[in-house]
């Protein structure tokens, strides 16, 4: 099965706030939500205005990640990061309990 192309979409919402703010989306990998159910059908990234750059950047990064199928979500980006700062110093008073 292939998987279809990270379908970008680009959009400016003003906040709540009054702040002009980009959305970047894309689809979420067919793939992906046998791995990680519950995922919603699109994921999203906002960014300031004043980086267009780093938008079209993410979603590029994604598009990327998803045709190599090493895609994940942000979530677990973000479990895997905060498993690899954590030490066995930092672990073991919670062990000892």
């Amino acid at each position: 099965m292939t998987t279809p192309p990270a379908q970008g979409v680009q959009h400016f919402v003003t906040t709540p706030s009054g702040t002009l703010t980009i959305v970047h989306r894309h689809m979420t990998p067919v793939w992906a939500f046998m791995r990680w159910p519950g995922l919603g059908e699109r994921q999203y990234a906002n960014f300031d205005v004043d980086d267009e750059d780093g938008a079209r950047a993410w979603l590029r990064e994604a598009k990327l990640r998803i045709d190599a199928r090493a895609w994940q979500p942000e979530r677990e980006e973000q479990c895997e990061e905060e498993r690899s700062r954590l030490t066995f110093g930092d672990y073991f008073p919670t062990w000892l309990e």
